[in-house]
């Protein structure tokens, strides 16, 4: 396992598979059951693969450490950077997601963490 891998699997643990911006579950081997046991569409449920999120974008000199690695699911990895949001800091990007999200704007998906 490479460096990334590793730093993105020991973040995912320390976040409790659940993504730094919208807070859903991640998964990393298996699509199929992650859809079942959330009750989600195969597409919804790919929307949440586990990814490395850098939060200082590599194109900005973000490096593969530690610091700057944490563990995003892929919906919301791809849209910081197609909208264009990676200069805003990771905790404002995390705001601006969770007020899609809870508009109803974002991935759609709301898996409630369990009591």
């Amino acid at each position: 396992m490479c460096l990334i891998q590793t730093i993105r699997n020991h973040k995912a643990v320390r976040q409790h598979w659940r993504c730094i911006y919208c807070d859903q579950p991640m998964w990393l081997k298996s699509p199929e059951a992650f859809a079942v046991r959330h009750k989600l569409t195969l597409e919804q449920a790919l929307n949440l693969q586990l990814t490395a999120e850098h939060l200082r974008p590599r194109c900005e000199g973000g490096r593969h450490s530690y610091r700057n690695i944490t563990a995003a699911c892929l919906h919301c990895n791809r849209m910081r950077h197609q909208l264009g949001k990676q200069d805003l800091r990771p905790a404002d990007y995390g705001s601006y997601v969770r007020e899609e999200l809870r508009l109803g704007r974002w991935h759609g998906i709301r898996i409630h963490r369990p009591d």
